[in-house]
Parts: C-alpha cells; sequence; structure tokens
C-alpha cells in the first residue's frame, strides 16, 4: 500500500496503528473521526494533546483491535521488519550468524511509508527502542506493533512505516540538513528496568562538558523485551555509527550493564577495531545485579512484580540461571560503582538484601571479577543517577581510568 494511493478505507487502520504505537497525536484523531463521522472540531483535537493516557490507551487498543479487526494483521505485516519473523529452529541459528541474515533482508527491504504529520511524542517510553542515531534524530522501533518511526532532537515525529522507509526519510534530511556524524570518541549511555534515556541526562551533559565525548543515549523499551533483543537494537545503533569513531564507551545503569554485557556476548568482534565494530575502551557499571537480583527473585512470586516489569524482569529472577552464562565479562577497561544507602538514615534498609545495598541491588550482587575499580557510595538505586559525587566518578574514569583517584583504585581480580 502506498502512501500516495491510500484508499479512504485505509484511514481507520493506519489510525489504528498509530495509536497503537503509543502517538496519541491529533492527526491519529484526525483519520479515525474523520472517516467515522466525516467531521470534528480541531479545537476538540488539540485538547487532547499527548499524555500519559496515550501509554495506557495504546495497550488497550493493540488487544482489541490486533484479533478482532480484519485488516490490522495485514497493515501490521506491511510494517514489520523482515527480522520480526519467526525462523523454524531459532535455536540451532548462532546469534551472529543470525544479524548477518537479519542485516542483508533488511537491505532487500522495500521501503513501507504512511502520511505522516509533523507531531509531538514522548520520545519512547516502555514501548520504543532505538534503531539508529544520528545527530540527536533517532529511528525507533515499536515493540508491540513492529513498526518503526524517524524523530527528531525535540521528540517530534517526521516518518513513519517500515524500517527501510525510516531510514530513506533520516538520509534526505541529513543531506538537506548536513548532520554530522558520529566522530571520535561517543560514550553511549542506557539506563536501567522500568526507566527512559531521560534518566541519564545528568550524565549526558556532564560528559558533553567535558569536551572529549559525543553521547548517544540510548532508549530502550525495558520492560517490554528481552535482554537479548535490546542488546540487538544496541548491536544496530553501533553498526551504523559510521567510519570515523575512533572509541566507544559504555555507561550502564542497572539493566543497561547486563544488556551491554549481553551485546560484548553474542558479537564476539565487539571491541576490535573492525568495520562496525569500533574499539572499546572503558565501561562505568552503576549499581549493576552482575550476580542477580534477590529483589526480583522474590518479588517474581507476585502477579504485579511481572507484569510490570516483564520479560527482562523474569530475566533478573527465575530466568537468571539461564540468562547469566550469556553475560560475558568485559575484556576492556570497567569499574563499578554501588550504593550502600545513605549516611544520615541508616535505618533506611531492605530487609530482602542480604548486607548493605541501595534498596534494589545489594553491594556484593555488584561485584564481578576483572572490575578495574569498584566503589561503595551512600546513596540509592534512583539517587545515583543524580549525585554529584556519582557523575564525578564517572567521567572521572571515562577519562583517567580510575573513579576517585589512582591510589584509591579498588580493583577485583579475574
Amino acid at each position: 500500500m502506498g502512501r500516495d494511493r491510500c484508499p479512504s478505507s485505509c484511514l481507520t487502520r493506519v489510525a489504528i496503528l498509530n495509536l497503537s504505537s503509543g502517538d496519541l497525536t491529533w492527526n491519529s484523531l484526525v483519520l479515525m473521526r474523520r472517516n467515522d463521522t466525516g467531521s470534528i472540531e480541531l479545537e476538540n483535537i488539540m485538547r487532547w494533546g499527548r499524555s500519559i493516557l496515550g501509554t495506557i490507551l495504546s495497550s488497550v487498543l493493540v488487544s482489541y483491535f490486533q484479533p478482532n479487526h480484519p485488516d490490522f494483521p495485514r497493515l501490521q505485516t506491511e510494517v514489520h521488519m523482515s527480522d520480526r519473523k519467526k525462523e523454524p529452529t531459532p535455536s540451532e541459528e548462532k546469534t551472529e550468524q543470525k544479524a548477518e541474515r537479519l542485516q542483508d533482508e533488511k537491505q532487500q527491504e522495500e521501503p513501507i511509508g504512511y502520511r505522516n504529520w509533523r507531531t509531538p511524542t514522548m520520545g519512547g517510553k516502555q514501548f520504543w527502542t532505538d534503531a539508529q542515531h544520528l545527530a540527536g534524530w533517532r529511528i525507533q522501533h515499536n515493540i508491540v506493533t513492529g513498526h518503526y518511526r524517524l524523530i527528531d532532537p525535540d521528540h517530534y515525529r517526521h516518518a513513519w512505516g517500515n524500517r527501510a522507509h525510516c531510514e530513506q526519510s533520516l538520509r534526505q534530511i541529513a543531506e538537506s540538513r548536513n548532520l554530522p556524524a558520529y566522530e571520535g570518541r561517543v560514550v553511549i549511555l542506557l539506563h536501567g528496568l522500568m526507566r527512559s534515556s531521560t534518566a541519564m541526562n545528568h550524565f549526558v551533559e556532564a560528559i558533553q562538558e567535558s569536551g572529549e565525548f559525543q553521547v548517544i543515549n540510548f532508549e530502550y523499551a525495558s520492560s517490554r523485551d528481552s535482554i537479548e533483543q535490546h542488546a540487538q537494537h544496541v548491536h544496530s545503533v553501533i553498526q551504523l555509527l559510521g567510519n570515523h569513531v575512533e572509541e566507544i564507551n559504555f555507561v550502564g545503569h542497572s539493566l543497561g550493564n547486563l544488556v551491554v554485557r549481553r551485546y560484548l556476548h553474542d558479537h564476539s568482534e565487539a571491541g576490535s577495531g573492525s568495520r562496525g565494530y569500533p574499539r572499546i575502551n572503558r565501561m562505568v557499571m552503576l549499581a549493576p545485579p552482575n550476580q542477580g537480583s534477590r529483589v526480583a527473585e522474590v518479588l517474581n512470586y507476585t502477579l504485579a512484580f511481572n507484569a510490570v516489569t516483564g520479560k527482562s524482569g523474569k530475566s533478573l529472577s527465575q530466568g537468571w540461571r539461564d540468562i547469566s552464562p550469556t553475560l560475558a565479562i568485559p575484556d576492556f577497561d570497567f569499574a563499578i560503582l554501588a550504593g550502600s544507602g545513605s549516611d544520615k538514615v541508616r535505618w533506611l534498609q531492605n530487609p530482602l538484601l542480604r548486607g548493605a545495598g541501595d534498596l534494589t541491588v545489594a553491594v556484593e550482587e555488584t561485584y564481578l571479577a576483572g572490575a578495574q575499580d569498584h566503589q561503595v557510595l551512600p546513596v540509592y538505586h534512583s539517587s545515583i543517577l543524580f549525585t554529584p559525587a556519582v557523575i564525578e566518578a564517572t567521567v572521572r574514569y571515562l577519562k583517567n581510568g580510575y573513579l576517585l583517584s589512582e591510589e584509591q583504585r579498588n580493583p577485583i581480580p579475574r
């Protein structure tokens, strides 16, 4: 179905997909109301705007329309990437070989796009995962519907459809606006479970102010997809950084560290310096559950925990034995920052943790053999993201190779 040959009967279908993607925008409502009633006042549409209800409504619409609407499966198939197709025996195919095959299929994909109005989005909150970055522009993949969108640094949507269409649109915009490619030293930030890229904004500002790095704040649907799929999207972003990137570094919070470790496991060439695999210099792990999560293990028996945290939460609890062997130990320099809670409120501790911790992850759960530096600071799992001492230590390690000072470096032997 071409963009310019869309019959009037497709208006409802397009609106369904647009709403199910989490884009509760006025043009989506125009399409639906115009098809059903034939008229609507613009003032009433704009009053909806974008709100948290958009995320809730998206889930309802997907579960209602996908099984019942006769045209939704066809439209969904059109915008799904070929890499979402089910393989007969995926367990027999090595991850690296699968990645190469998916890359070949993506290159053969015909662009399929839909009529777009430049509309605001929330930038991706639990339903979207980044697939490509360029000068603040992002191509994102919707975990629920399988389609893609292109958004600018201010989170306005400029295109949507399949991945080939969004890549084509990004190339055109890059040429017309002369968007600069990434070069030199790059730091990739990964947020934790049930959070979004905005949680890492303090680190973005501090690292950029250092003047030594370019920053990619990676967004992923942490609660809606598996750690393996998150890692595959990290691989996609890295592969498309371009040839002018000399090295990459990572800063991860909580689950984000496991995503990087899974990426390293799945791609043996990672950090080799060969094409598509820039050299990896350093990594800072913030409150990483490197030994699993006692809290997740206990809460796994509650329906609320599984419903909210999804596949990734399950991996941290009952699935830890299966996923642990697929998490590589970095062969480059890395440091760990753990939290022990506030010194001023010593009574505030989580009884589910064994020993000191940040209310979510115990200090002993952060240990990982081979760490070049391991420090414990009086912070909690959330406050570690905006505590000046943590942010300063992170930038210091990226630049110098130690968190506090060379004399205070506390390595963990392999």
